[in-house]
């Protein structure tokens, strides 16, 4: 094993096979939690021969260089703070942050309650307005609402590349066609499900877009591979960008979820709830388009 530095290793014979997460567990010395190196790895803090490595499955070859993104690493919070936009009787509006999953256990945990009932799901990277109900039969008043096409949605995206046309619309059949490292990809299919989404340039410079995004239907990765077919690739999205290097690099995928508009399944009160831009998201807006 050559140590280059206490972030950067060369493999030797002797770990060839192995996963890069116990890879990387044995060279910190066991001092990281295996929990907290896996997220390293899904937050896009881990290189492979200078390529963003996003499964910790991956099998390590000999000669591989290895390295990570020590300063991250030791920047991790143990609990994501979740901020609540709405709320009522019946349902929370949250802002949901990064690295925090879209399932029952992690949000119940987030909002200190016991149980949740989920209406729709954001990917793990994705952050912004999230509806969580809290009891069944809001569930699924909810979940018709969806059904019905009755919950509009507006995502921001920052995506490298300039699109042709300031508005335009991408409609598809999406299925899953391929897997890596256990991960699905997904993508246009002959006999897949009906994608759309419309687009709208916001701001653009040179290199990158601010996009609009407003999906009619919710299939899983539907913004992402939408915009990746049309040569926009959402900055940070290494899932679906793997083969080229970003020029900007993204401590994540830059999508978020920016309002939600429905009628209320119970009083019938029309809400329009907004997310604010995160962090890392205004960050990249003020070193991109300033």
């Amino acid at each position: 094993m050559e140590n280059l530095n206490h972030n950067t290793w060369v493999v030797s014979s002797k770990y060839v096979g192995a996963r890069l997460q116990a890879f990387l567990s044995q060279q910190l010395a066991n001092a990281y939690s295996g929990k907290k190196i896996k997220q390293l790895i899904d937050t896009y803090g881990c290189r492979v021969n200078n390529k963003i490595e996003v499964f910790s499955s991956y099998k390590v070859k000999a000669g591989d260089r290895i390295q990570i993104d020590g300063q991250k690493l030791q920047g991790f919070v143990s609990k994501p703070s979740l901020k609540i936009l709405y709320e009522d009787e019946d349902l929370w509006v949250v802002d949901k942050p990064p690295q925090l999953c879209s399932e029952s256990k992690a949000l119940a945990e987030a909002l200190n309650q016991q149980s949740v009932y989920l209406v729709h799901r954001l990917d793990k990277d994705t952050t912004g307005v999230l509806i969580v109900a809290k009891n069944s039969s809001t569930q699924k008043l909810l979940e018709e609402l969806f059904k019905k096409r009755e919950v509009h949605k507006v995502y921001h995206a920052i995506v490298e590349g300039k699109p042709l046309h300031p508005t335009f619309k991408v409609e598809s059949s999406l299925g899953k066609i391929s897997s890596y490292a256990g991960q699905s990809i997904w993508g246009e299919v002959a006999c897949g499900d009906l994608a759309l989404t419309y687009f709208e340039v916001l701001k653009k410079v040179k290199h990158y877009s601010l996009m609009k995004c407003m999906p009619v239907t919710g299939r899983t990765h539907q913004i992402r591979v939408h915009l990746k077919g049309e040569s926009l690739p959402i900055l940070g999205d290494y899932h679906y960008h793997r083969d080229k290097p970003f020029i900007y690099k993204a401590p994540r995928v830059f999508l978020h979820a920016y309002s939600v508009t429905f009628k209320h399944p119970k009083n019938e009160k029309m809400l329009t709830i907004e997310a604010p831009y995160p962090q890392d998201f205004n960050k990249a807006l003020l070193e991109i388009f300033s």
